[in-house]
């Protein structure tokens, strides 16, 4: 058959032309075709409105191709997928390659499967927290969407026979957010619900029914869950407890500041071992230091990716001798005190910044013991 918006136009109806036999055989590439066991052609021609605004390059047309190909890529990631596949998609040529939204073999951790029983057919929902950025490759941020992406495709992916028909949403049961940005739910729903979803005639738009709405606003919560935690103790490996941060989250009638924390091993014995005269001159700085926190600054950093922990093996010597000279201006603090010395080197890694590095943290403590 041919669709042709010449044709359309002329009819001034939504009609479709059936090829005769000698019109099959002039179409471009239907050789190839006819050499398969089965499959599908799609040729596109007269593409005037694609080409629009081309330069003569084909760089535009070369984009919108691109972007088909990432189209099909993520719509049909799930047939696409296996060995062998189930489809194989080809576009000029070159195979179209899956782009699994959830990294579900690249790190992504996988929640449990929730079932949700409608007119007595079955939905399945998954849900997967993304790695944070910093470990990803930019292969894999790419295939998540791309950096700007990470946040705006967080939310429910629903699958109508494993084809991919919404993704990217909450459906206004939740709100975006940048520490659920890592949140991402498949949903799993079998065409016999079709109705119940206001699935329209291109499947291509879905929104869930009342009875499904109730139940994914209830586990949404603990589905995010994962993704806060991610972004809010990244980095904090510990085997022996809490770690406590050298900064301390007040709230208060006004909001929620920050401010260092004066318990922090690391500052209080700095304010211990000050020499007579210069505790308030230091107690003056820490106070600078509190009232100066670049907030909007960090928080727009943050927004887009931009700050991220460096990777102990990216670190080297440097970082390693900086820890080792505050674990020992630290320690010396307490030379008159040896109980309280031991403790304090045991539990380093207790401790930002020790906690970031608790590889290094290890070398340290042999070496100081």
């Amino acid at each position: 058959m041919m669709w042709d918006l010449d044709l359309v136009e002329r009819e001034g109806d939504w009609v479709a032309g059936v090829l005769e036999p000698g019109d099959i055989e002039i179409v471009p590439f239907v050789s190839y075709l006819l050499e398969q066991a089965h499959g599908t052609l799609v040729v596109w021609e007269k593409l005037d409105r694609l080409a629009a605004g081309d330069a003569g390059d084909g760089a535009i047309l070369s984009e919108r191709i691109r972007r088909v190909e990432e189209h099909l890529a993520l719509v049909f990631h799930r047939h696409l997928t296996g060995r062998p596949p189930r489809l194989v998609i080809e576009l000029n040529d070159y195979p179209v390659e899956p782009r699994d939204p959830f990294l579900e073999d690249e790190g992504a951790m996988a929640g449990p499967e929730e079932r949700i029983w409608v007119e007595g057919q079955r939905v399945f929902l998954r849900a997967f927290t993304l790695p944070h950025i910093s470990r990803l490759t930019r292969a894999q941020i790419e295939k998540a969407g791309g950096e700007a992406g990470l946040r705006r495709q967080q939310g429910f992916y629903i699958y109508r026979n494993q084809r991919l028909i919404v993704w990217g949403t909450w459906f206004r049961l939740f709100r975006q957010e940048e520490l659920t940005k890592l949140t991402r739910v498949r949903v799993d729903v079998p065409n016999a619900l079709d109705h119940d979803w206001s699935l329209d005639i291109k499947k291509s738009a879905a929104f869930p029914p009342a009875v499904i709405r109730d139940r994914l606003r209830s586990l949404v919560p603990t589905m995010v869950r994962p993704s806060r935690t991610i972004h809010e103790y990244r980095g904090r490996v510990t085997g022996t407890g809490r770690v406590q941060p050298i900064w301390t989250r007040i709230e208060d009638r006004d909001g929620v500041r920050y401010e260092v924390d004066w318990s922090h091993p690391v500052v209080a014995t700095l304010r211990l071992s000050a020499e007579d005269g210069h505790l308030s001159e230091i107690d003056n700085v820490l106070r600078a230091i509190s009232t100066s926190l670049p907030v909007e600054a960090i928080y727009n950093d943050r927004a887009n990716d931009r700050i991220g922990l460096r990777k102990e093996a990216d670190d080297g010597e440097a970082v390693a001798a900086h820890l080792e000279e505050l674990a020992r201006q630290m320690l010396s603090a307490f030379a008159d005190r040896p109980a309280e010395r031991d403790r304090l080197l045991a539990g380093l890694v207790n401790f930002e910044p020790f906690a970031l590095y608790p590889s290094l943290v290890e070398q340290i403590q042999r070496r100081l013991s």
